[in-house]
């Protein structure tokens, strides 16, 4: 799914559905994430993230992430649980030459 805001401040998360429903690839829907960039614009706001989740882990960027990293402007933000079941949730700026992980900072105001 797509996180959109302003000045680094998520204001709106918009899902969107993966077409190859798999746990181990994802394609957004095409109509789907044009619809959402098209209101994501027209709001005045900005992609802040882009965010998928690794079901069988690890919560690091793969090599199709690294690949298909379109927008490296934004945190690429990946969910995947840990051993014990816990979810982790981590920030990373990708380009292709690597990723770098980020701090960010989760609240409900």
């Amino acid at each position: 799914g797509l996180l959109a805001g302003l000045n680094g401040r998520v204001t709106q998360v918009y899902p969107v559905e993966n077409v190859d429903h798999s746990p181990v690839r994802y394609t957004m829907n095409p109509t789907e994430q044009v619809r959402t960039m098209v209101a994501i614009e027209e709001s005045g706001w900005e992609l802040l993230s882009i965010y998928h989740s690794h079901p069988n882990g690890p919560a690091t960027p793969s090599a199709t992430d690294l690949a298909r990293a379109y927008y490296p402007e934004v945190v690429y933000i990946i969910l995947s649980p840990d051993k014990r079941g816990v979810w982790l949730v981590k920030g990373f700026n990708l380009s292709e030459d690597g990723a770098v992980e980020v701090y960010f900072e989760i609240n409900s105001d």
